[in-house]
């Protein structure tokens, strides 16, 4: 199985899960976390039916400009799930520019930018100070030097 197929494959996984885990939770009305917080012998509160649910979906390893195929065909499945979308690192392959982030994260998953909580992977930083994903994101980016990593 080629790279590019199997970064399409984990993207989908990562969001089916999320879009599952969540479904589950809503459901059940019983907090994801809370088995961990009965193990610690603290009590969890369920959750109150006037209490709203959150919707988390995302990826990483999003958008590469040999093909676009697969940041297209994710971004069609983010498309009919409203919430938070997160961004988790190495956004715009091969290395995070301007260039690359404008064509190619841009056109695809751009589209949930005002929704998106966006982290740096390591393609980020073939740019050392990287330069286009500071550029891209702007004040959701944080400040340069203490942004959210996702190193991957």
């Amino acid at each position: 199985m080629n790279v590019r197929v199997q970064s399409i494959l984990w993207q989908l996984i990562s969001i089916s899960t999320l879009f599952f885990q969540g479904l589950v939770c809503a459901q059940t009305q019983t907090p994801a976390y809370s088995n961990n917080l009965k193990r610690n012998h603290i009590k969890a509160s369920p959750v109150r039916p006037e209490e709203k649910i959150f919707t988390l979906v995302g990826a990483g390893d999003i958008a590469g400009c040999k093909s676009l195929e697969g940041a297209k065909a994710t971004a069609k499945l983010i498309e009919k799930i409203p919430g938070t979308v997160f961004a988790a690192g190495d956004l715009a392959y091969e290395t995070g520019t301007p260039h690359e982030f404008e064509l190619c994260y841009g056109p695809t998953w751009g589209r949930f930018k005002d929704r998106t909580k966006p982290a740096l992977g390591n393609h980020e930083y073939a740019d050392p100070t990287a330069h286009g994903y500071f550029d891209y994101w702007g004040p959701q980016a944080g400040p340069a030097g203490k942004a959210i990593t996702a190193m991957t």
